[in-house]
């Protein structure tokens, strides 16, 4: 079986890095190959915790829409992708196929992995077991929450 478009959760780890290697490996030979590099920025809504009128004291406010937050996951999604290419672009020296560096928003990481894996219609995601986040038994938290939650063949690597 021959991948064709591979997904690289990244997020700077060494697991990550080697997740990227092993991408290298099965297609980085390959000129009609695709290799997705992607950083997660994750984003919460933002609450309000002050006292507010009437009987809703004291109750947080979820605030979805306030000014400048559109305009703040921008820069965060500019800043993640251009770290990125610095950090991605003297490992992928000499490789044939076309690598693709982006940044996706989303509340969750491994969601935002599977979201970005399906819409691009990536066969394989290959990712780091542990990375910069807290880990949960012998995988890291995002990936088993990818590997729990997605048809995509999942790799993990060390």
């Amino acid at each position: 079986m021959q991948f064709r478009k591979i997904m690289i959760p990244f997020d700077g780890s060494e697991h990550s890095k080697n997740a990227l290697d092993v991408a290298l490996g099965l297609a980085g030979e390959v000129a009609d190959a695709e290799i997705h590099v992607v950083g997660v920025v994750t984003i919460a809504p933002i609450e309000a915790t002050a006292p507010l009128q009437g009987f809703w004291n004291a109750a947080p406010m979820v605030l979805s829409g306030y000014a400048g937050q559109d305009k703040a996951v921008d820069e965060a999604l500019t800043k993640t992708e251009q770290q990125l290419v610095e950090v991605v672009r003297p490992l992928i020296e000499g490789s044939k196929c076309q690598v693709v560096v982006g940044a996706v928003a989303y509340s969750s990481p491994a969601d935002g992995i599977i979201d970005y894996a399906e819409r691009h219609e990536c066969d394989l995601i290959i990712m780091g077991r542990r990375g910069l986040g807290k880990l949960r038994g012998m995988l890291g938290s995002v990936s088993s929450g990818v590997l729990a939650n997605t048809d995509i063949p999942v790799l993990t690597v060390k």
